[in-house]
Protein backbone atom coordinates (compact mmCIF):
# COMPACT_ATOMS: atom_id res chain seq x y z
CA UNK A 1 0.00 0.00 0.00
CA UNK A 2 0.92 3.54 -0.87
CA UNK A 3 1.52 5.56 2.12
CA UNK A 4 0.18 8.35 0.92
CA UNK A 5 -3.29 7.07 0.38
CA UNK A 6 -3.62 6.50 3.91
CA UNK A 7 -3.03 8.36 7.65
CA UNK A 8 -3.65 4.87 9.58
CA UNK A 9 -0.65 3.20 7.60
CA UNK A 10 2.02 2.89 10.37
CA UNK A 11 5.70 3.08 9.34
CA UNK A 12 9.15 2.31 10.68
CA UNK A 13 12.10 4.53 10.52
CA UNK A 14 15.61 3.27 10.93
CA UNK A 15 18.59 4.66 11.48
CA UNK A 16 22.04 3.06 11.05
CA UNK A 17 24.03 3.60 14.45
CA UNK A 18 26.19 6.15 12.85
CA UNK A 19 22.68 7.90 11.98
CA UNK A 20 23.23 8.28 8.63
CA UNK A 21 20.45 6.17 6.48
CA UNK A 22 16.70 6.52 7.14
CA UNK A 23 14.44 4.38 5.47
CA UNK A 24 10.52 3.93 6.48
CA UNK A 25 9.08 0.55 5.72
CA UNK A 26 5.82 -1.22 6.70
CA UNK A 27 5.72 -2.24 10.36
CA UNK A 28 4.62 -5.58 9.06
CA UNK A 29 8.09 -6.15 7.27
CA UNK A 30 10.85 -4.43 9.03
CA UNK A 31 14.61 -4.70 8.13
CA UNK A 32 17.29 -4.04 10.29
CA UNK A 33 20.54 -2.85 9.27
CA UNK A 34 23.27 -5.20 11.06
CA UNK A 35 20.78 -6.14 13.24
CA UNK A 36 22.13 -3.12 15.51
CA UNK A 37 19.76 -0.57 13.85
CA UNK A 38 16.87 2.20 16.33
CA UNK A 39 13.74 1.84 15.40
CA UNK A 40 11.29 4.61 16.32
CA UNK A 41 7.47 3.44 15.20
CA UNK A 42 5.30 6.45 14.44
CA UNK A 43 1.81 6.68 12.58
CA UNK A 44 2.43 8.50 9.17
CA UNK A 45 -0.47 11.39 10.36
CA UNK A 46 2.18 11.75 13.15
CA UNK A 47 4.85 12.17 10.83
CA UNK A 48 2.87 14.80 9.02
CA UNK A 49 1.62 16.73 12.15
CA UNK A 50 5.39 17.02 12.85
CA UNK A 51 6.44 18.46 9.89
CA UNK A 52 3.71 20.91 10.07
CA UNK A 53 4.75 21.83 13.53
CA UNK A 54 8.21 22.77 12.80
CA UNK A 55 7.00 24.73 9.89
CA UNK A 56 4.76 26.68 12.32
CA UNK A 57 7.00 27.22 15.44
CA UNK A 58 9.56 28.28 12.68
CA UNK A 59 7.04 30.81 11.27
CA UNK A 60 6.29 31.93 15.09
CA UNK A 61 9.50 32.53 15.22
CA UNK A 62 10.24 34.75 12.06
CA UNK A 63 7.65 36.84 13.40
CA UNK A 64 8.83 37.23 16.39
CA UNK A 65 11.84 38.26 14.93
CA UNK A 66 10.23 40.76 12.59
CA UNK A 67 8.20 42.53 15.20
CA UNK A 68 11.14 42.88 17.49
CA UNK A 69 13.81 44.26 14.88
CA UNK A 70 10.97 46.83 14.23
CA UNK A 71 10.36 47.68 17.83
CA UNK A 72 14.14 48.09 17.66
CA UNK A 73 13.59 51.15 15.00
CA UNK A 74 11.07 52.60 17.25
CA UNK A 75 13.55 51.88 20.22
CA UNK A 76 15.70 55.06 19.35
CA UNK A 77 18.75 53.46 20.43
CA UNK A 78 16.56 51.71 23.38
CA UNK A 79 15.70 54.86 24.81
CA UNK A 80 11.99 54.46 25.05
CA UNK A 81 10.89 51.59 27.07
CA UNK A 82 8.15 50.21 25.50
CA UNK A 83 9.86 49.46 22.32
CA UNK A 84 12.83 48.47 23.70
CA UNK A 85 10.46 46.30 26.09
CA UNK A 86 8.73 45.24 22.67
CA UNK A 87 12.07 44.72 21.31
CA UNK A 88 13.47 42.40 24.17
CA UNK A 89 10.11 40.12 23.92
CA UNK A 90 10.31 39.78 20.04
CA UNK A 91 14.10 37.97 20.06
CA UNK A 92 13.31 36.21 23.08
CA UNK A 93 10.20 34.46 21.86
CA UNK A 94 12.03 34.04 18.32
CA UNK A 95 14.67 32.19 19.87
CA UNK A 96 12.79 29.60 21.86
CA UNK A 97 11.06 29.30 18.91
CA UNK A 98 13.93 28.73 16.64
CA UNK A 99 15.23 26.35 19.49
CA UNK A 100 11.86 24.43 19.25
CA UNK A 101 12.61 24.45 15.64
CA UNK A 102 15.82 22.96 15.60
CA UNK A 103 14.77 20.06 17.27
CA UNK A 104 13.39 18.43 14.35
CA UNK A 105 15.18 20.65 11.60
CA UNK A 106 18.47 21.16 10.75
CA UNK A 107 20.13 24.22 11.83
CA UNK A 108 21.13 25.52 8.42
CA UNK A 109 18.18 25.10 6.79
CA UNK A 110 16.22 26.61 9.95
CA UNK A 111 18.67 29.80 10.28
CA UNK A 112 18.24 30.06 6.24
CA UNK A 113 14.90 30.60 6.26
CA UNK A 114 14.35 32.22 9.79
CA UNK A 115 17.42 34.91 8.41
CA UNK A 116 16.24 35.18 5.23
CA UNK A 117 12.75 35.72 5.97
CA UNK A 118 13.22 37.77 8.36
CA UNK A 119 15.54 39.60 6.33
CA UNK A 120 13.26 40.25 3.45
CA UNK A 121 9.91 41.39 4.98
CA UNK A 122 12.09 43.86 7.01
CA UNK A 123 13.51 45.24 4.04
CA UNK A 124 9.92 45.51 2.55
CA UNK A 125 8.55 46.68 5.88
CA UNK A 126 11.60 49.48 5.89
CA UNK A 127 10.35 50.27 2.35
CA UNK A 128 6.63 50.24 2.26
CA UNK A 129 5.89 51.37 5.70
CA UNK A 130 8.87 53.18 7.24
CA UNK A 131 10.19 55.61 4.49
CA UNK A 132 13.42 53.83 3.48
CA UNK A 133 14.35 54.16 0.18
CA UNK A 134 13.36 51.59 -2.65
CA UNK A 135 16.11 50.89 -4.80
CA UNK A 136 17.23 48.30 -7.16
CA UNK A 137 20.10 46.82 -5.60
CA UNK A 138 17.47 46.43 -2.38
CA UNK A 139 14.99 44.40 -4.52
CA UNK A 140 18.34 42.44 -6.34
CA UNK A 141 19.49 41.94 -2.65
CA UNK A 142 15.81 40.14 -1.60
CA UNK A 143 15.36 38.61 -4.26
CA UNK A 144 18.71 36.90 -3.98
CA UNK A 145 18.15 36.20 -0.07
CA UNK A 146 15.06 34.79 -1.28
CA UNK A 147 16.49 32.77 -3.89
CA UNK A 148 19.15 31.18 -1.54
CA UNK A 149 16.63 30.12 0.99
CA UNK A 150 15.33 27.87 -1.99
CA UNK A 151 18.17 26.62 -2.99
CA UNK A 152 19.32 25.41 0.61
CA UNK A 153 15.59 24.07 1.34
CA UNK A 154 15.96 21.75 -1.88
CA UNK A 155 18.50 19.35 -0.23
CA UNK A 156 15.56 19.13 2.87
CA UNK A 157 14.12 20.33 5.69
CA UNK A 158 14.17 18.07 8.48
CA UNK A 159 17.71 16.44 9.80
Amino acid sequence: MDVGQSEDVTWAVLADPEGNEFRAVPEADPVRLNGAARWCVQSYASMRTLVHMMYLTLSGAILAEILGTTAMKYSDGFSKLWPSLGTALGYLIAFVLLAQTLKTMSVGTAYAIWSGAGTAAIAAIGMVFIGEAVTAAKIIGVLLVIAGVVVLNLGGATH
